[in-house]
């Protein structure tokens, strides 16, 4: 049984806490990749809002993409709007820069520090179990984790979208959980 669904603002609303703290984890992320910060889209936040609503179950754990239009991340028991992300980046430990690519094992920090993607808009489901919490993000302008070759440079487009930190330390030593 679920509780309540993250309201879905207005364009012209403030964002609640849960959609700043989100998006303030996610651009400080992408700010250690030098790649530019994300605006808040209310048209995405209401169909990731939509899809939880439809498709998560809080008595039943399965995290499954919406297979919508944009990219998406789904994190499951991590409270507020900075662990999710910070769970998500901390796949960079695995990410190899010298073979970029899509891995599941990374797709969630690639779509995260995605260079080209401008937009997100994110959900949260909260449950009264041991997961607590569902997170749903969106991205678009583009979506992330594209596989081939950049028509417009010639790389792949990893290389293109998933640039290394600017400090120059592939694998962060710290956790990123703090």
């Amino acid at each position: 049984m679920w509780l309540r669904i993250q309201r879905i603002i207005a364009s012209t609303s403030a964002l609640t806490s849960f959609e700043s703290d989100i998006l303030d984890a996610h651009n400080q992320k992408r700010a250690l990749h030098g790649v530019p910060a994300l605006k808040w889209n209310a048209k995405i936040a209401a169909y990731a809002a939509a899809y939880a609503a439809v498709a998560l179950d809080c008595n039943n754990l399965q995290l499954v993409h919406s297979g919508g239009p944009y990219g998406e991340n789904l994190a499951a028991g991590y409270v507020g709007g900075y662990s999710p992300v910070d769970a998500w980046y901390n796949e960079i430990k695995l990410y190899n820069y010298s073979q970029p690519g899509f891995s599941p094992a990374t797709g969630h920090f690639t779509q995260v520090v995605w260079k080209s993607t401008t937009e997100l808009g994110c959900a949260m489901l909260l449950c009264n179990n041991a997961w607590r919490q569902y997170t749903i993000c969106e991205y678009t302008n583009t979506r992330g984790n594209i596989v081939g070759t950049n028509p417009a440079t010639g790389n792949n487009f990893f290389v293109d979208n998933v640039l290394p930190p600017l400090d120059g330390n592939y694998i962060h030593k710290r956790n990123v959980f703090t």
